[in-house]
């Protein structure tokens, strides 16, 4: 049992590191970070996984890189936060749906 439960605690703290002084809690540090992105576009219903970079502040994806030299900036999608599970969920300026998940 307290192999079960200390197992449990490990995979629930995964991505969440110890609380730092500034009061928030992120694994990732400021900066460029590896991510798989689902993305879907629901006007043409079509989806796609893409192997990416995404630049993280604050534990927020502020910027997708692309392999194409594309990207999506403060320009194209509203920072949004890291779950504890590594992921996050963004809408572009143009409604399109990616889901993120740091590696």
């Amino acid at each position: 049992m307290r192999l079960i439960l200390l197992l449990l605690i490990i995979w629930l703290n995964a991505c969440v590191g110890i609380e730092p002084f500034n009061g928030t809690s992120c694994k990732f540090d400021n900066g460029k970070h590896a991510a798989t992105a689902n993305y879907y576009n629901p006007d043409t219903k079509y989806s796609a996984t893409y192997e990416l970079e995404v630049y993280v502040l604050n534990c927020k994806i502020i910027r997708i890189n692309f392999s194409n030299g594309g990207w999506l900036d403060k320009d194209h999608i509203q920072p949004v936060e890291i779950d504890r599970n590594c992921n996050a969920m963004l809408k572009d300026d143009r409604d399109r749906i990616w889901k993120v998940h740091l590696q």
